[in-house]
């Protein structure tokens, strides 16, 4: 009873939130040559941004612990160029989901106003796939079909992080999400009717993964705390 009155009386709330985002682009160039005469093709790859809005709630029982969660949105965007030879992007595929994420933190080192810490985390996030791309002059949407199915994720991962605190209240964190450690499921379920033929395909498939940055859309996300 003293130990639980002891962590009561010491206990902290705080809010805050992390937003994160990255983006991956390439392109390539080949260069033929036959007869002295050279020809070089330039051909653009696809465009994938990831974009995540988190904000969090939570408690510090005493200096070092502490639990909480956060509630938001994630979103994930393909873009495919119609024509590899230009830098046009009219064929996107989004995936968006709504996350949540209990979590146990450990405080493991203090440096003055720096903080090193450990989110250990159950991530699940409800999601959905869905393809906006042009033909014959009109914008087509795909959702809920066997390429764009719904999604569900389900894991468990440790995240390394850091915090600096400009004083008792404020403070601002980043999640070091390449560095974390876990475990994640993702399934993908579908379901699919043809008019035509009058025949339904429904199914699901799923996918593990362990192992380093595990569930890590983006690699670094920056958040701010406030601690009451």
């Amino acid at each position: 009873v003293l130990v639980a009155t002891g962590l009561v009386a010491n206990a902290q709330f705080f809010v805050g939130g992390n937003i994160g985002f990255s983006s991956m682009s390439g392109k390539s160039e080949v260069t033929t040559t036959f007869d002295n005469k050279s020809e070089t093709v330039l051909s653009y790859e696809s465009k994938i941004s990831n974009f995540e809005i988190l904000p969090v709630v939570g408690y510090m029982f005493s200096d070092v612990i502490g639990f909480g969660a956060t509630v938001g949105f994630v979103r994930e965007a393909t873009k495919v160029p119609t024509d590899p030879m230009k830098k046009e992007y009219n064929d996107v595929t989004k995936t968006s989901g709504f996350a949540f994420a209990p979590f146990f933190r450990y405080i493991f080192a203090n440096f003055a106003n720096i903080q090193l810490y450990a989110d250990a985390k159950l991530p699940i996030v409800f999601g959905s796939e869905k393809r906006v791309y042009e033909q014959d002059d009109k914008t087509i949407e795909e959702k809920g079909t066997l390429d764009h199915p719904k999604t569900f994720e389900i894991g468990f991962e440790i995240v390394p992080s850091i915090a600096y605190k400009f004083n008792d209240h404020i403070s601002v964190n980043a999640e070091l999400g390449l560095l974390s450690l876990g475990w994640n499921q993702i399934k993908r379920s579908y379901y699919q009717e043809d008019e035509i033929t009058s025949t339904t395909t429904e199914g699901w498939n799923k996918t593990n993964v362990f192992g380093l940055g595990v569930n890590s859309r983006v690699p670094f996300s920056l958040g701010f705390v406030y601690t009451f």
